[in-house]
């Protein structure tokens, strides 16, 4: 009996043993035409001995399915007549396995198949992540990061160092997964040496909230990790670089680099008057400001605290291709890696930036009653002093990372000072004149800003259940003063006006923001997510203009262009969202909504409003990865804008007596639906892709403004309303390919087009102005290694714009830009580089004048020592003196040329180092 219990407990473990299996499956599918392959052989072998375990063929779709063990390690064999052998491996997990889509080549092809490992190891694509080996694309020797990206297909890199990668701005260039320079994309493209990097990857960077609970909500942002060859993580490396040249323009520039292992300390530094060197300073401190879930920045929705709030600062601080600058500008960098994966970053900035010059415009003024044209030749002179300190912390508490804190501080002090000196003349259509005015304006101002935020994360036992707490402060003050001095004369009524004032402005915002989130998992691939927050908004703003008195002194309060105000708001914001995430389908789906609160207060009338709005922020997103490297996003959502203290002040602005701005107590937040979808493939056996997509928006209660013209004098009041009808629309499709036959030559078509409307009130008209913009653009490339790098570059672009008041005028147009480039190596150590901009902009009926543009720059290099790490260089900038920077624009019912003087020809000599000691010998690109 015994003997029979024994057997039968055998027999029932071996028949367990036996029924406890899994489950792989998949589709076999031709790589040329994505066919499927029926019958098909699909043979499993042990790996540790090869043996055949199992056998079966595909279906007529070309599925298959087989069943192994639960444990253990197998190879699965594809075979098909005339087809090249497919190999597999499989650990079997103790669950299903789905092996997807198995793509076999053909035999014919078999050479080709050879390139393909070549590519497919210089591309891989893991989920969204595109990951180029750099060693895999060939650079000359000293390169920069910016050249490396230029050579990667889907990527591309304007003149201005601006890059793209499938259609979307890259706005963030990581290097090792860590922010570098504060997460400013030039700064690290610029000084980073091409030959330390390993892999470019290419991917939409979730939200840090995203990242922490492993549940996608869609808001990525387009990113570029640069990843540091191992032995190149012990040494310094670096580039020097001193430059004079004719009519007094110079440029230098150099950065010294030191990585060991997990630190990474850089110092950049540039001081020229040329425009191309020292000029990248990234303004955007929000960059360094983590949301909990970045679906909405709750502080943004509630009041910018960036807002200058003075009339006085019309100059931003940046260069922005108007006058002749001299930038003097230095930066630090430094980041390490401790126990747990604890990181401490922080940058260091400075910049000492003066610019002067000239600007011409020509304003056509549509009216219901007819147009008036004026014409504005304005001299500036802007200086402006900054500092900046960033620095951020990502702490972990244990080996665990269930318990985590990441900190950011963001500090700036912007000291400016500009003077301009214009004068104007005012026609009505017949030529008839108007008005003429002289003006000049002054001031000096500081602006500080302040921001610290904190995030505590904490994940539970269960995963993606997690909770944690944001909190964040934000510190703005603005003070300037300046004196304004301007005469009018009208010549309809014949009379003028004087006006000589100082002006005292000073503002201050504050912002607190509290919120917690909550997620929890519901399935294998649903969740939720809850949060409630609080955000707090104290603004003040004080305008104050004194007129001269008889002894020259300026005491006299003006109380028609002085004011103090207070706007202070407290919202109270709660959400829920639901989010559905598999291996190829994001989905999620959910609002915020805010209860805000407006207390207003004008200190100069004691007259105080309370008002109460209540702000929806509806979202969804949808995603889909499909077979052959196809993906699909589909996103919506909505937001509001409240005004801002210059809106909503009520202050008339006469910084520009002709052009006055009067804010509106009343006015309320601005709301817009806003949607997006993108489409996008790549081909890693051709190199070849493409993209498309669109935006579109509208706008309730948009914030705009009722203007009133003078017929008489052409004084103009511009007072902000809200109003219903804004929209924005565009459409957008992009191609890349090499074509083999051409030396790889890189081609990039692409349209877009584009169309929005902008209502405003015109002495009480409503108006339309309805832009439009269609375009089709080529880029292409081709290179041979230490023989030659050409490029084009070229956009055609068909401007439309119309306003209802006047709609027998229009400003339709044909633009042109056409950049040819390159460089030709004349011997082995010899480089003649060539680039010409070509700009082309058509007579319209607003404008009776082509302007044509030609921009040829040259420059030939000398390369010594057997690491060309010594350059000699002899360039020209402009060499027919022919540049000219011209802008057209419109806004609501006015329509805009803009003409800015900027540097012409001139020659510069420059000596170029590049150095690199300590490093293990890198790869050779």
């Amino acid at each position: 009996m015994k003997r029979l219990t024994l057997l039968c407990l055998i027999l029932m473990s071996m028949a367990f043993k036996v029924h406890a299996q899994n489950t792989i499956k998949g589709s076999v599918t031709d790589t040329i035409n994505h066919v499927p392959l029926k019958d098909a052989s699909v043979s499993v072998l042990t790996a540790s001995d090869s043996f055949l375990y199992k056998f079966t063929r595909t279906d007529k779709d070309g599925s298959f399915q087989v069943s192994v063990p639960t444990d253990g390690k197998y190879f699965l064999l594809f075979e098909y007549p005339n087809y090249v052998n497919y190999t597999s491996e499989v650990q079997s997990p103790g669950k299903d396995i789905s092996l997807g889509h198995i793509v076999m080549l053909t035999k014919a092809h078999l050479l080709e198949e050879v390139v393909v490992k070549k590519r497919v190891a210089a591309i891989t694509i893991k989920g969204d992540t595109t990951e180029f080996a750099a060693d895999s694309f060939k650079v000359q020797p000293n390169a920069t990061v910016d050249e490396l990206l230029r050579k990667l297909p889907g990527l591309q890199v304007d003149k201005n160092g601006n890059i793209t990668a499938q259609g979307k701005k890259v706005q963030k260039v990581l290097v090792d997964g860590e922010e570098f320079f504060g997460d400013d994309p030039k700064l690290v493209t610029k000084n980073l040496r091409a030959d330390i990097i390993d892999k470019v990857q290419v991917f939409d960077k979730k939200s840090d909230q995203a990242a922490f609970t492993g549940i996608s909500d869609g808001n990525d942002v387009k990113t570029i990790n640069l990843k540091i060859k191992e032995n190149a993580k012990h040494g310094t490396f670096g580039k020097l670089e001193a430059g004079a040249g004719t009519k007094g323009f110079h440029q230098s520039q150099g950065n010294f680099n030191q990585f060991n292992k997990n630190q990474k300390f850089s110092v950049t530094g540039a001081v020229g008057n040329t425009s191309k060197v020292g000029l990248d300073w990234a303004n955007n401190s929000q960059n360094w400001n983590m949301n909990d879930d970045n679906s909405n920045n709750d502080a943004a929705d509630i009041q910018t605290a960036q807002s200058s709030n003075s009339d006085l600062i019309a100059w931003d601080g940046n260069y922005g291709n108007k006058g002749i600058p001299l930038s003097q500008f230095g930066a630090v960098h430094y980041d390490n890696l401790f126990k747990y994966g604890t990181k401490l970053l922080g940058d260091y900035k400075i910049n000492n930036l003066s610019i002067h010059g000239n600007t011409t415009t020509d304003i056509q003024n549509n009216l219901p009653e007819g147009a008036q044209i004026t014409h504005t030749d304005n001299h500036f002179d802007n200086k402006s002093f900054r500092n900046k300190l960033d620095g951020r912390g990502e702490i972990y508490f244990d080996s665990t990372k269930n318990n985590s804190m990441i900190v950011n501080m963001h500090g700036q002090l912007d000291h400016r000072n500009s003077a301009s000196r214009t004068t104007s003349t005012t026609v009505d259509e017949n030529g008839n004149p108007v008005n003429d005015n002289k003006r000049n304006l002054t001031s000096t101002g500081d602006i500080n800003t302040f921001t610290a935020d904190a995030l505590f994360r904490h994940k539970f036992k269960k995963a993606r259940r997690t909770l944690s707490i944001y909190l964040n402060e934000q510190y703005n003050k603005n003070n300037n003063g300046g004196f304004l001095n301007n005469i009018s004369n009208f010549y309809t009524n014949d009379s003028s006006s004087v006006i000589d004032q100082r002006k005292d402005n000073s503002s201050n915002t504050q912002i607190l923001t509290a919120k917690a989130t909550y997620s929890e998992p519901l399935s294998k691939n649903a969740s939720i997510i809850v949060n409630y927050g609080i955000v707090s908004s104290n603004s003040n703003s004080d305008n104050l203009s004194f007129n001269q008195n008889n002894i020259g002194q300026y005491n006299a309060l003006d109380s028609q262009y002085s004011n103090k105000y207070k706007f202070n708001q407290f919202m109270h914001r709660t959400g829920f969202f639901y989010y559905y995430n598999t291996k190829n389908t994001n989905f999620n789906i959910g609002t915020n909504v805010g209860f805000n609160q407006y207390k207003q207060t004008n200190e100069y009338t004691t007259k105080e409003v309370s008002r109460h709005f209540v702000n929806w922020y509806p979202q969804a997103f949808y995603r889909h990865n499909y077979p052959s490297n196809l993906s699909l996003n589909i996103r919506y959502n909505g937001s509001n804008t409240q005004p801002s203290m210059t809106q909503i002040q009520p202050l008339a602005q006469n910084t520009d007596p002709l052009n006055v701005y009067l804010g509106n107590q009343d006015l309320k937040p601005s709301y817009s639906n806003n949607f997006s979808m993108f489409i996008n493939k790549f081909d890693l056996v051709t190199f070849s892709g493409f993209y498309g997509g669109f935006f579109g928006s509208n706008q309730l209660n948009a914030i705009t403004t009722n203007t009133t013209t003078e017929l008489s004098t052409g004084k103009t009041t511009y007072q902000y309303i809200n109003a219903n009808g804004n929209y924005n629309l565009s459409v957008f499709a992009g191609y890349f390919a090499k074509v083999k036959s051409l030396n790889d030559l890189q081609i990039r078509p692409n349209l877009n087009f584009g169309q929005n409307r902008v209502v405003n009130f015109i002495n009480n008209a409503r108006n339309n102005s309805i832009t439009r913009t269609s375009s089709v653009g080529i880029y292409m490339n081709m290179d041979k290694e230490k023989k030659y790098f050409l490029s084009f570059d070229g956009t055609v672009t068909y401007n439309q714009n119309k306003t209802s008041v006047q709609s027998n005028l229009d400003n339709n147009y044909f633009s042109y830009n056409l950049n040819p480039n390159g460089n030709v190596y004349l011997t082995k150590s010899l480089k003649l580089d060539v680039d010409y901009n070509f700009n082309y902009y058509g007579k319209s009926q607003s404008f009776s004048s082509a302007y044509t543009i030609g921009l040829f720059n040259a420059s030939l290099s000398k390369t010594f020592f057997e690491n060309e790490g010594l350059v000699l260089r002899a360039g020209v900038n402009d060499l027919f003196n022919k540049n000219v920077n011209l802008q057209r624009t419109n806004s609501g019912n006015q329509i805009y040329q803009v003409l800015n003087s900027t540097i012409r020809r001139y020659f510069l000599f420059s000596v170029i180092w590049n150095f690199k000691t300590g490093m293990a010998t890198a790869s050779k690109n």
